[in-house]
């Protein structure tokens, strides 16, 4: 379920960039639906992303994928990073080329304060993937 939550993170941020839909798996719907919850999502947002788009979760970008770091376990409750996690996880759908890539780059991108964590570190993910695939 974890290995999922991080991928709905990078989905996410695909379908807010390219307002795409697609099916999502009910561990998923598990992990999203309480960090759209606790950052604010309505009940029409919440009806869309169980549908599968993710578009409407996009002004909670920050402390919606701050939560579900926290959740998969890349971030802590006091929102310290885990580089070695974060690499765990990038291995399982990234080519072992570009692992390092990834996690050198885009840790980089670490934010501070409440919210601001992750975000960049997801986009950079998008970011890198999209250039090494096109």
């Amino acid at each position: 379920m974890q290995f999922s939550a991080f991928l709905i993170c990078l989905a996410f941020i695909s379908s807010t960039v390219h307002s795409q839909t697609f099916e999502i798996s009910q561990s998923i719907v598990d992990v999203v639906v309480p960090c759209a919850l606790e950052t604010g999502a309505t009940e029409e947002a919440l009806g869309s992303i169980d549908k599968g788009d993710l578009s409407s979760v996009k002004n909670l970008f920050g402390c919606f994928t701050d939560c579900v770091s926290k959740k998969i376990g890349v971030l802590s409750e006091d929102n310290n990073f885990t580089v070695e996690k974060f690499k765990e996880k990038i291995s399982q759908f990234a080519r072992d080329d570009l692992v390092d890539v990834i996690v050198n780059r885009c840790s980089a991108k670490l934010g501070s304060g409440e919210c601001q964590v992750t975000g960049g570190i997801y986009y950079c993910i998008i970011e890198t993937l999209a250039i090494n695939f096109v």
